[in-house]
């Protein structure tokens, strides 16, 4: 399953740690420490693997999944164990909420599931957020190429998701705007912004860039700073059925690569404008979702 990808329609999670073998006898063990093979990163763990079949309300997180001696010798690492634990704590909110037991979220509210995880900003390899027809149906317009890619569900770049580009570059001070044929009721406005996973604006070598929670500090070693692409200030406003303009949301130090802004209310438009990215020489920002519900 890790060497074909995970491709499955309950995927939850993901790992991408190549298989990883050690050898039992640890450090006593006078060949080779480990076997190693590359995975094609990333590969999808399923929620099946989380919960138990015989006892009917007992969930498992991390290295304690339902998993071979060869997947664990992958998803062991911490980084997946806490999707894992991030799965399994939005699944045993929906199993209260619905009252369900953990086969019966898989069996009914699997979709839900995944939706929510993918709001909150966990990347599912293939899948996208559901796009709202109040969202797919309103104008969007403003001063930028490619506004479309903002409500396609897709938070990031990734080659499950094929070549695309699914970012669009916005002026900074500059607004988007959805606008309404007649007032709406909306619950939700999600943000996405590029928070440099590649870690190309971080200083150091490969090395650096790629393990930057240090155990140790050297003079020589680089600050790390916020990535430079994401999103500092932004504003976000609406217009209420009565023509009067509110302000939804407003920060001047944003720190989040994923945003939800609850909305509850009437409107008849709703407008968002990048003010400022970390870079302070940038005059425009990589935004990859606006959308709403």
């Amino acid at each position: 399953d890790v060497l074909a990808g995970g491709d499955f329609p309950d995927t939850v999670a993901f790992g991408g740690w190549p298989l990883d073998d050690h050898h039992p006898d640890g450090f006593y063990h006078a060949g080779n420490p480990n076997v190693w093979g590359k995975t094609p990163a990333p590969y999808g763990i399923p929620y099946r693997c989380l919960y138990s079949r015989n006892v009917p309300n007992l969930y498992f997180a991390g290295r304690n999944i339902s998993m071979t001696h060869a997947a664990m010798s992958s998803a062991r690492v911490m980084a997946t164990c806490a999707l894992l634990g991030e799965a399994v704590g939005e699944a045993a909110n929906v199993a209260r909420e619905f009252g369900l037991t953990p086969h019966g979220v898989y069996e009914e509210k699997l979709d839900l599931l995944q939706q929510r995880l993918m709001e909150h900003g966990c990347f599912l390899p293939r899948f996208a957020r559901t796009i709202s027809d109040v969202c797919r149906n309103a104008a969007l317009t403003g001063e930028a190429d490619r506004l479309d890619v903002l409500r396609d569900g897709i938070d990031r770049n990734n080659h499950t998701y094929g070549e695309e580009d699914h970012s669009t570059v916005l002026p900074l001070g500059k607004a988007v705007t959805y606008t309404f044929d007649a007032p709406v009721q909306l619950a939700n406005i999600h943000l996405a912004f590029d928070s440099d996973l590649d870690r190309a604006t971080m200083p150091g070598d490969w090395c650096e860039k790629r393990h930057s929670m240090r155990a140790n500090r050297t003079a020589e070693s680089p600050t790390m700073w916020m990535p430079k692409t994401l999103v500092k200030g932004y504003r976000l406003t609406a217009v209420t059925a009565s023509g009067e303009t509110v302000t939804l949301a407003e920060t001047e130090r944003n720190l989040l690569q994923c945003v939800n802004i609850p909305a509850d209310g009437a409107y008849t438009a709703v407008t968002f404008v990048p003010l400022s990215t970390w870079d302070d020489g940038a005059e425009s920002a990589c935004v990859f979702s606006f959308d709403l519900r």
